[in-house]
């Protein structure tokens, strides 16, 4: 799918470039996902300069990528994107079509060195070797001691979460966007006015059967996180989810806020590295839903467990909870959250949203990948009291 677009014509055509004279396609193996197909286009131009940007398609997979709805990125860079360019690449087209399962995108090549010296790198490179993104690069030998010493973690955290809070400030409790029925291709969407039941269950019958199957690796587990692990797969119901949703603040959510999915611009200085503005990538799950729920997710799927025991509370209440409500308020928004309220959903988001995760990962990743992310979710659940009394139903 992504062969046309060395086609001169075509390129200029979507581009809107008359002055482009050939281009090349360079395969970005590794990235993408299990989802997408990425690759590098090689420009030059009538006057001989180059530049080079980067091509994200779907797979061949179109049925599949139709199901669970994956050409709404394409969606979000078209529609969204423009009115939050200072947390996404810049985008120079896109276009996605939910019913066939397909999506083209083309966006700046952030991998660059820009005039001032930057570069993007993912952000998840200096979490250490703690995270499952990094351990194949660790056992080779591909990362430098400052990523694995965990020194820039907050930093990067406090980076992510302020541009959680940009994301969400932006259509906070909108009304106007939940109703519009012509945003129904944005994950959950049609949920907030009581429609989609059908698609909501099967999100939830998808991780029930997989429980119930007996397929998951679950042994060495502990008998009382399995006991709550359970507990919430009971309590599904989609009256109850109604009235959280409409008792509960929504915006507009990532739906897949981790540190693999953050570029950093860096530039390194002598012995040290300086970091600039972050970019929030891989928009296929991007809908409505509970804000601070992006926060619990990032800080489970990869923060080490004695750092996030060290930094949660202060860099979620300083550089996400302050910069929301500082941004809540430049807009004249009338019901302002409080912290307590945001720390809960942060916390109960947070797991709820894993157990549905961790589901699905544990049946898809090897054991090792699996336990890591069964202990990250375990540790966080116990340290927040969360327990069979009041832990919801997964969040889908």
């Amino acid at each position: 799918m992504a062969s046309k677009w060395t086609n001169v014509e075509f390129l200029r055509e979507k581009l809107k470039d008359p002055t482009i004279d050939s281009c090349t396609l360079e395969s970005m193996k590794g990235a993408g996902g299990n989802s997408g197909v990425m690759n590098r286009l090689m420009v030059t131009y009538n006057n001989g300069l180059t530049t080079s940007y980067v091509l994200k398609v779907n797979s061949e997979r179109t049925e599949q990528a139709a199901t669970v709805g994956l050409p709404r990125e394409a969606l979000f860079y078209e529609q969204f994107a423009p009115k939050i360019q200072n947390i996404v690449p810049r985008t120079f087209y896109s276009q996605g079509n939910m019913k066939a399962g397909t999506k083209a995108i083309v966006l700046e090549d952030l991998s660059v060195l820009n005039k001032d010296g930057y570069d993007y790198v993912q952000l998840g490179l200096y979490f250490t070797a703690h995270s499952p993104l990094n351990w194949e690069k660790a056992q080779k030998g591909e990362m430098d001691p400052l990523m694995l010493s965990g020194d820039k973690i907050e930093e990067l955290m406090s980076k992510a979460f302020e541009c959680g809070a940009d994301l969400h400030a932006l259509y906070w409790n909108d009304t106007a966007m939940a109703q519009d029925k012509d945003l129904d291709w944005l994950r959950g969407h049609d949920w907030y006015r009581g429609e989609g039941k059908d698609t909501w269950q099967a999100s939830q019958s998808l991780v029930h059967n997989i429980w119930k199957s007996g397929t998951m690796s679950i042994s060495g587990w502990d008998p009382k996180f399995v006991s709550l692990l359970e507990t919430s797969l009971t309590k599904v119901n989609w009256d109850d989810f109604q009235n959280r949703i409409h008792n509960t603040a929504f915006t507009l959510v990532h739906g897949d806020f981790h540190p693999g999915n953050f570029m950093v611009a860096r530039k390194k200085d002598s012995n040290n590295v300086i970091f600039g503005d972050v970019k929030l990538m891989d928009w296929e799950v991007v809908g409505i839903g509970c804000g601070p729920q992006d926060m619990g997710q990032f800080v489970i799927s990869h923060v080490p467990l004695e750092t996030r025991r060290k930094l949660e509370k202060q860099v979620f209440r300083e550089a996400y909870y302050d910069k929301l409500v500082e941004k809540l308020k430049a807009k004249n928004v009338e019901k302002i959250p409080t912290f307590e309220e945001c720390w809960h959903e942060y916390v109960y988001g947070g797991v709820e949203r894993w157990v549905w995760l961790l589901v699905i990962c544990n049946s898809i990743f090897p054991k090792p990948a699996g336990d890591y992310f069964y202990n990250q979710v375990k540790d966080f659940a116990n340290d927040h009291g969360v327990n069979i009394e009041t832990i919801g139903m997964p969040r889908a």
